[in-house]
């Protein structure tokens, strides 16, 4: 297991974040999720029912840190999943899913 792009064990220090040039340029992907609804009127009651969902893709450029984990809470326990660390040029850390990355270069 990897711990850095650099190829550093995971919690072992590193200066790989201060060096901006050997990190990877990306582009990742946060999808916005969005209910559509559709109106049906039966017995002169307009009534809202669910139809689909539609994915808005939000694609935005950055620079890949390393790879690391999140979790999220279910009734059974928590269950892992693997992300990516990415930083945008206003400085903001984002962490998308690895499927979500594409690497520029």
């Amino acid at each position: 297991m990897i711990g850095c792009t650099c190829g550093a064990e995971p919690f072992e220090p590193c200066n790989c974040f201060m060096e901006k040039n050997k990190m990877r340029k990306c582009k990742f992907n946060f999808p916005e999720y969005k209910r559509v609804y559709e109106e049906k009127k039966t017995a002169g009651v307009v009534r809202k029912f669910y139809s689909h969902t539609e994915t808005i893709d939000h694609w935005q450029e950055g620079t890949f840190h390393q790879w690391g984990m999140d979790y999220e809470e279910f009734e059974t326990g928590p269950g892992n999943y693997s992300i990516g660390i990415v930083e945008t040029s206003d400085g903001k850390i984002h962490t998308p899913v690895p499927s979500n990355i594409q690497f520029l270069e």
